[in-house]
């Protein structure tokens, strides 16, 4: 379903409203998810690459214990970034 399939009484001001979303928001290529009042963080995929972009003035911040990126296939750990170092 996409996103376009949400009817007005669960928008409000340009808002979803409820306690949750029971399907996918699906974009096309170059639809950018925006967020923060100046569109400060976008979320895409191009067709080609996907990003993550801040353009905010302060840092991204990713607050874990623990960091695991895995490969496409989500069968190979790349890398690893744990908590002082372990």
């Amino acid at each position: 379903m996409a996103l376009t399939q949400i009817s007005t009484e669960g928008i409000k001001n340009g808002t979803i409203t409820g306690s949750d979303l029971a399907t996918n928001i699906d974009l096309v290529d170059s639809q950018r998810i925006r967020i923060g009042t100046g569109n400060d963080l976008e979320l895409y995929h191009d067709g080609t690459n996907s990003y993550i972009q801040d353009a905010g003035t302060g840092d991204l911040l990713v607050n874990t214990s623990q960091m695991r990126i895995k490969n496409a296939a989500n069968n190979e750990t790349m890398a690893i970034f744990t908590e002082n170092g372990k």
